[in-house]
């Protein structure tokens, strides 16, 4: 391990972790994992996931040590990433925006990144057999799911010479676009419910167009892709067509966690440059990022990071001390218990419900009657005191130069 990797990862990685404000899906992540701890035999879709991550809950029950877990997976994954190509492109995915802002955040991407880009190096080494099983564990993420599922079909017909496997591929291959096409309905419908397939495209293609922007570096690797194998070129299609088949990429372009495995995967052809320049671009970028956030954040986020983790932990004090019978609404109120909570996302109409909201100042247009307010950083504390309630509130896009898709949200 260089001092190097290790230091920049403790720096900008896993010391932040302790400060950075807790983002709505992170409360919904970390309810469902302690939902598992609570309840074992219940069934979830990212079984394998929870199972890990939530071996940390039950030492110690905090949104932080989940989140130190996934800071040791995003150094793994660099460590790896730095033995399969160089130091440059290890740095490169720990300074792209979906890693500074989500790589420790709870949630599920930053596991199947590191299954993902296992299962490419021994492919790259031929051992198949090692590749598959970790492929599987990978697609246990929604956003690797659909290009595994196919990829891991195709290279096992492709490169078996056994006359059984190619006597099965055939139903495999229907299975696979059978599944194919349910994920399809489940997830390009939702990302199209409310625009045309008209406007879908030119979000897509201007959604791609950010995510090179803000990681400028991962265009060379782009043109490094023409000398890797034809394999790993038909896994990169299927896993950015993944990408932008989900909803959440469709609303907030590459800002989001699901970036994270094709920004492993494209660090993997990155290109090693001169060391002064690299290092001035890499500052700039960072620097450029975070006054980006500063400038376009419409919930008040002062960094990639978004730092506000002691607002979390008073809000969090308070609503400890609600009795069980009353509903909380807002992520919070996953924070601090299982039942009797409400998560609205950005749907004001849900906001309206329960008995004590935690919603985000910026959202309020107006006066609110009928309830006692508490202002905690950028939060809002409402009690509700009288059955003539009312919430003069907006529902907003998470970025300022999305403000034109609020539609898309509130839905």
């Amino acid at each position: 391990m260089t001092n190097k990797l290790l230091s920049l990862w403790l720096v900008f990685i896993l010391l932040p972790i302790f400060f950075m404000r807790v983002i709505d899906d992170e409360a919904v992540y970390y309810c469902n994992i302690k939902k598992y701890i609570l309840n074992p035999g219940i069934p979830y879709r990212s079984q394998l996931s929870i199972l890990i991550l939530g071996i940390p809950l039950r030492i110690y029950d905090s949104i932080i040590s989940i989140r130190v877990v996934n800071a040791l997976i995003v150094l793994a994954t660099a460590l790896i990433i730095k033995r399969m190509r160089n130091e440059q492109a290890a740095i490169i995915f720990l300074f792209t925006f979906s890693t500074l802002r989500w790589g420790a955040r709870v949630n599920y991407e930053p596991l199947a990144t590191l299954f993902f880009i296992l299962s490419m190096n021994y492919l790259r080494e031929d051992r198949l057999a090692e590749a598959t099983a970790l492929m599987l564990m990978a697609s246990l993420s929604r956003t690797t799911f659909l290009p595994l599922l196919i990829y891991l079909i195709l290279l096992w017909i492709i490169r078996s010479e056994s006359r059984a496997i190619h006597l099965i591929a055939v139903p495999l291959v229907i299975v696979a676009l059978y599944l194919s096409k349910y994920v399809i309905r489940v997830y390009l419908p939702a990302s199209l419910s409310n625009i045309t397939r008209a406007e879908f495209y030119p979000i897509t293609i201007r959604n791609l167009l950010e995510y090179f922007i803000t990681s400028p570096l991962l265009i060379l690797s782009l043109r490094n892709m023409k000398e890797t194998s034809r394999q790993e070129r038909i896994l990169f299609l299927l896993l950015l067509l993944s990408i932008i088949m989900i909803p959440a990429f469709t609303y907030n372009g590459p800002f989001e966690r699901y970036t994270i495995p094709l920004t492993a995967m494209l660090s993997l052809y990155f290109p090693r440059i001169n060391r002064k320049q690299f290092a001035i671009i890499i500052a700039l970028q960072f620097i450029i990022l975070n006054l980006g956030v500063l400038y376009l954040s419409t919930s008040g986020a002062n960094s990639i990071y978004d730092f506000g983790y002691r607002y979390n932990r008073q809000i969090i004090d308070i609503l400890r001390q609600i009795p069980e019978n009353e509903t909380i609404t807002g992520f919070h109120g996953g924070l601090v218990r299982q039942k009797n909570w409400h998560w609205c996302d950005r749907n004001i109409t849900c906001y309206e419900q329960g008995d004590w909201i935690v919603i985000y100042q910026s959202w309020i247009t107006g006066e609110i009657r009928g309830a006692e307010t508490m202002k905690i950083g950028r939060y809002l504390i409402i009690h509700k005191t009288s059955p003539n309630f009312t919430l003069p509130a907006r529902c907003r896009t998470l970025w300022r130069f999305r403000e034109d898709r609020r539609e898309l949200v509130t839905g």
